[in-house]
């Protein structure tokens, strides 16, 4: 099996605290994984490669996939407006992990406390924190700068559910291509808002800024490194469901 890029030098995920489960042995109620990364990159198609891998594998447990619409599109009208700000962002993806945690606080008070197998939860989300912080550090470059402590109370929340947050990088020589050929398959609005940022080149430009403040906000912020894929590594749907099977074998599900 080939890496994808994964995992290179020193694992980038680290044992996480496990919730507490009443008076049964302390094991892990809930996994999950977060996926980020550039338009083109691949993030919808590995979506759906994760799906039916899961599906297929564990079709009697609990899971739960938020797409982009509401991870980030149900805060867009804010961010067209210029009104988006760090604290909407931090409360609305707060409430986006509150159906997991509820789950796994269900969990704890059952007989299932101890248990694995069926009674686990994963869940997957299609972005997350750092589009957030990308999308916004376009308009301002000081954005997401004060907020240490409202930041890391909600990556302890991610790390406490055990989700490892997958980003797939696309080289800039590759980027190009990739977003532009997006024209072809998406809506007249993705069209129009090509059109606004410019011509050809100033849409690549404005796309390789945008993953480098993605890469940016990963380093400072997360504490941790995320599992880092190549993305021009993913030509075939062979190579997104190879990705899925292996991005599965790393959670403890």
């Amino acid at each position: 099996m080939r890496h994808f890029g994964l995992g290179v030098g020193t694992p980038p995920w680290q044992p996480r605290e496990m919730l507490p489960l009443g008076s049964g042995s302390p094991i892990e109620a809930t996994t999950g994984l977060i996926l980020e990364g550039v338009t083109g990159s691949g993030k919808s198609t590995l979506l759906r490669a994760l799906q039916r891998r899961i599906l297929d594998r564990y079709p009697n447990r609990t899971k739960l996939v938020f797409s982009e619409h509401y991870t980030e599109r149900m805060l867009e009208h804010h961010k067209e407006e210029g009104a988006l700000t760090e604290a909407m962002v931090l409360e609305h993806l707060g409430t986006m992990l509150e159906p997991v945690e509820k789950l796994a606080a269900m969990k704890a008070r059952s007989k299932f406390a101890a248990r694995g197998g069926n009674s686990n939860v994963l869940a997957i989300y299609e972005r997350f924190l750092l589009g957030h912080v990308a999308n916004m550090r376009m308009r301002d470059e000081r954005s997401w700068v004060l907020l240490g402590e409202a930041t890391g109370t909600l990556l302890c929340r991610v790390e406490r559910l055990g989700f490892q947050i997958v980003v797939l990088h696309v080289p800039e020589q590759d980027l190009g291509k990739r977003v532009l050929s997006t024209r072809a398959w998406r809506n007249q609005a993705w069209k129009d808002h090509l059109a606004q940022i410019g011509d050809d080149a100033a849409v690549v430009d404005y796309y390789c800024a945008w993953q480098r403040h993605l890469q940016s906000a990963a380093s400072t912020l997360l504490g941790r490194s995320p599992l880092t894929v190549d993305a021009s590594m993913l030509a075939t749907l062979a190579d997104y469901d190879e990705l899925a099977t292996k991005l599965l074998s790393v959670l403890a599900w």
